[in-house]
């Protein structure tokens, strides 16, 4: 925690981004809104916008009261992390579909992924149908000869990860 002895000013606390958190009040309807960083600093309106306005206007008041009393000031994320970096790699074509699409949405990469998690948490598995083509699924299933067995029947396993997805020869394949 930062204190207010530190020679920073009413408004470089004000121009800090503290943790906005929105919470539906379900007994007297609107919201309630607060800073978790800021112990304390919490209002109620009846809508998002006006709850918004209203934080800010408590940030307000928190930080002057802060300053005045030489109570401790926390920087923004001195509550623990909640969030975590995750890198995944894909196909450059359909990252840039991908993107095309979600910006259509009026959403980022990073938001559409987080709905997805959150579906697959909440459906506790893949939240839509996974199949295979049917056609490859018998084939898969079948022991006549030229089916998929025999396409891998020659397999040696003699290649290396780097020539994965990259259109050169694998083995003894016959595709």
């Amino acid at each position: 925690m930062k204190k207010s002895t530190d020679a920073k000013s009413f408004e470089y606390y004000m121009s800090l981004r503290y943790k906005i958190e929105l919470i539906p009040d379900e007994d007297e309807g609107g919201y309630v809104a607060l800073h978790p960083e800021l112990r304390g600093c919490i209002t109620c309106a009846d809508d998002i916008p006006s709850a918004l306005v209203m934080l800010e206007d408590a940030k307000r008041e928190w930080l002057c009261a802060a300053l005045n009393d030489d109570y401790p000031i926390p920087m923004p994320g001195d509550v623990s992390p909640t969030k975590v970096k995750v890198t995944f790699r894909v196909d450059k074509d359909i990252k840039e579909r991908a993107e095309r699409l979600f910006t259509s949405l009026g959403i980022d990469m990073n938001t559409a992924v987080t709905i997805f998690l959150r579906k697959a948490i909440e459906e506790n598995g893949i939240p839509f149908r996974v199949s295979t083509n049917k056609r490859v699924h018998e084939l898969i299933l079948s022991d006549e000869p030229g089916t998929l067995n025999d396409l891998f029947k020659d397999y040696n396993g003699d290649f290396k990860p780097e020539e994965w997805n990259t259109g050169k020869p694998v083995g003894n394949e016959i595709w």
